[in-house]
């Protein structure tokens, strides 16, 4: 926790947070996570449907989407990877 106050202190610093339209769950976390707006990453919320099937297909749980056919950018985790650094996370 030290490295990472000490980074939070030194590299990020934000007058305001600006969330997606229609504040939702998984299009806030993905934005978080990427640093890119729905319309870039690809999640425009926590489920879409699909257009052949008409199935609701949910973001949360058990997807039937992986990463990459959710997102359509890196996230904060793949740079870090490609760098050769470790991340976690909790939920």
């Amino acid at each position: 926790m030290p490295n990472f106050r000490s980074i939070a202190r030194q590299a990020f610093s934000a007058e305001a947070m600006v969330t997606t339209f229609r504040r939702v769950t998984r299009p806030s976390y993905t934005s978080l996570i990427t640093g890119m707006f729905p319309a870039r990453h690809g999640v425009p919320g926590n489920s879409v449907r699909n257009r052949e099937t008409l199935q609701e297909v949910k973001y949360i749980g058990d997807s039937v989407l992986a990463k990459d056919e959710a997102m359509r950018v890196l996230t904060l985790c793949d740079v870090a990877h490609k760098a050769g650094l470790s991340t976690a996370s909790v939920i």
